[in-house]
């Protein structure tokens, strides 16, 4: 029989191995990958053309920023499966609970980052504006420095409760108290894991925008349809975009898997207590 969740993590996480697992688990399934992306990746490019037509309103411009994570979770329940669960992705996917549950907690760190972003702008403000006026070139340095912290604040607290993605994805009986217990002590090894995972993906898409691009910006001066190329340049970034998208997927999943131990459940079906520690064969058999 499966025993319960363990009380801390099990392991401390690899940064060196976990950020190489996450490359491999995005590169060697890049199969599996444009499967997963198919579905999202076209309702992105709708969501896009309904962002044109809106303009400017904020009110539309807020109400499909909530749409985009509709696709999202699509991708990401279909990505943190294919990695934990090494299955292909459906190319059609079917929305289901585990989808209303992922969709339910990014809703509430949705808010909670909205309600944050609250509390620290009038600090990010106070740095950038002094009773005289306009912060001095002087003042730049501090505003550059609270705003950071700020992000990085939010991204360290975001990490320690990722775990409860993977685990919601494979219909794990799992919430935010257990995701903080299983990072605890692991806050600075995922950021420091994710911060190297991002700085090497975003390095590697400047150079394939940079070869990719550079036909596209002559031709934006020769050409007078620039609508058309603007499309393509972004339809080509939203592409991109969900590899970055799974490779940050595939280091919350890797890090899931160590420090929880959790290992499919073999003995019975999903939902039950965590499968993440091997079976205990001298408990009550």
């Amino acid at each position: 029989m499966s025993m319960g969740p363990p009380p801390a993590p099990l392991s401390d996480l690899p940064v060196g191995a976990s950020v190489s697992a996450a490359y491999r688990s995005v590169f060697g399934r890049f199969g599996h990958l444009m499967r997963a992306a198919l579905v999202p990746f076209l309702l992105s490019l709708v969501i896009l053309v309904l962002s044109r037509a809106a303009g400017e309103s904020p009110v539309l411009i807020q109400i499909l920023g909530l749409l985009t994570l509709g696709p999202y979770t699509i991708f990401a329940v279909a990505w943190h499966r294919a990695v934990l669960l090494d299955a292909p992705p459906p190319v059609i996917p079917v929305w289901e609970r585990r989808h209303w549950r992922f969709l339910g907690y990014l809703l509430i760190i949705t808010a909670v980052s909205y309600g944050a972003s609250f509390l620290y702008q009038p600090v990010v403000a106070s740095a950038f504006l002094t009773p005289e006026g306009p912060a001095t070139a002087s003042l730049d340095m501090r505003a550059v420095l609270v705003a950071l912290i700020s992000l990085v604040l939010v991204m360290y607290l975001f990490l320690r409760i990722s775990f409860v993605f993977p685990a919601v994805a494979v219909d794990e009986i799992y919430g935010l108290a257990l995701a903080w217990r299983h990072s605890k002590g692991q806050g600075l090894r995922l950021f420091g894991a994710m911060f190297t995972t991002m700085i090497l993906a975003y390095l590697g898409m400047m150079i394939v925008l940079q070869v990719l691009l550079t036909p596209f910006t002559g031709a934006l001066h020769e050409s007078e349809d620039t609508a058309f190329l603007m499309t393509a340049v972004e339809t080509l970034n939203i592409a991109l975009n969900y590899i970055l998208i799974a490779l940050s997927l595939s280091l919350i999943s890797v890090a899931f898997r160590t420090c929880t131990g959790w290992i499919p459940d073999a003995l019975g079906p999903p939902g039950g207590p965590l499968a993440g520690v091997p079976p205990n064969d001298d408990a009550g058999t």
